[in-house]
């Protein structure tokens, strides 16, 4: 059962050269961040998870800024 209340996702370091993303708070798994698209100058695009895959916490995106993770 996947619990009821959401949470700001954490910014975390991949460990790849300027590689950042969102993780779960609860057990860091990636939630969000950006991910290349292939179509054209500007082709990148932005994937937000609204449960973590891994533990399955609700995941509130609400005021989360993306530049954070640039």
């Amino acid at each position: 059962m996947k619990p009821s209340k959401g949470v700001n996702p954490v910014v975390c370091n991949g460990g790849y050269v300027h590689h950042k993303f969102f993780g779960c708070p609860r057990c860091g798994k990636e939630v969000g961040g950006y991910v290349i698209t292939g179509d054209g100058p500007d082709d990148w695009s932005t994937h937000k998870d609204n449960y973590c895959p891994e533990c399955g916490q609700k995941i509130d995106w609400s005021g989360v800024n993306f530049f954070a993770i640039s």
